[in-house]
């Protein structure tokens, strides 16, 4: 307790002695900074994504498409795969490659992971996709619309949904030997 009259100089001594007691005795907490804090939330998010690549990568052979309510046609299907590499993605019907190289993007902070590509002509396909053991489930906005929220693909809705089973976790993408175009349900 201070006296009540106390010498100029003594009570900001008294004031910083009782602030050193309560710091190292843990009743006053030093605040992590904003700084800090978002460089830790940063390096989680990182990480995050780092092992959401990891699992998508290889080459992944669509089994089920549905467009705007409507099964894509079983021939088109069969014979889709995509490979996946890095952050990087490449569409191939048969033995055409009908897109090369897309740049995608994940976050899987959010539940189910979004997902953006970004095409050639500057467009963007948002959606959502969900990794269970070998089967990767991703359903897709038009280009340009806004990201799905469940994995459903109804009438009207513009979404596409896709089912697709790994068969190699390499990711050899191949060489471009035809023009890019956009496939039907894609």
């Amino acid at each position: 307790m201070l006296p009540a009259v106390v010498p100029e100089g003594q009570a900001l001594r008294t004031v910083i002695a009782a602030l050193a007691v309560a710091g190292s005795t843990g009743l006053i907490r030093r605040a992590a900074t904003p700084t800090a804090h978002n460089q830790q939330r940063r390096l989680r998010r990182r990480m995050a994504v780092k092992d959401a690549l990891a699992q998508l990568a290889g080459t992944w052979q669509r089994v089920h498409a549905t467009t705007d309510g409507k099964p894509t046609p079983t021939n088109m299907t069969a014979t889709t795969r995509v490979v996946i590499k890095n952050s990087m993605h490449t569409v191939m019907v048969g033995d055409q490659i009908v897109a090369h190289h897309i740049r995608f993007r994940v976050d899987p902070t959010q539940q189910p992971i979004a997902t953006t590509d970004f095409l050639p002509d500057g467009t963007t396909i948002k959606g959502i996709c969900k990794i269970e053991g070998d089967t990767l489930t991703s359903c897709v906005a038009a280009v340009g619309q806004k990201r799905p929220r469940t994995f459903e693909s109804t009438p009207g809705s513009g979404h596409t949904l896709r089912i697709f089973r790994r068969v190699s976790t390499h990711a050899d993408t191949p060489r471009r030997a035809t023009k890019t175009t956009q496939p039907p349900g894609h």
